[in-house]
């Protein structure tokens, strides 16, 4: 993702209110701060696949997500 653009991550967000899981809670799953899940969750950080992989497998979603996801505009 090149600086300043922000993925649609909308998606993110739906799946872990749907299971009932804080921030936190996901963060400390995918072994990152809640400020950096935080980040992901905006659209304003793309996760490595490790990470990536390990938010799909807690939020029971496919990676697919993460590997189709396309810029939505810029943050100035």
């Amino acid at each position: 993702m090149k600086r300043n653009q922000v993925m649609d991550r909308t998606w993110l967000e739906r799946a872990r209110r749907e299971k009932g899981f804080t921030q936190e809670q996901v963060a400390e799953a995918a072994k990152i701060t809640t400020a950096g899940y935080n980040r992901i969750e905006k659209g304003l950080f793309t996760p490595g696949v490790v990470t990536g992989l390990l938010i799909c497998d807690k939020l029971g979603v496919s990676p697919r997500q993460f590997l189709t996801e396309r810029p939505i505009g810029y943050v100035k």
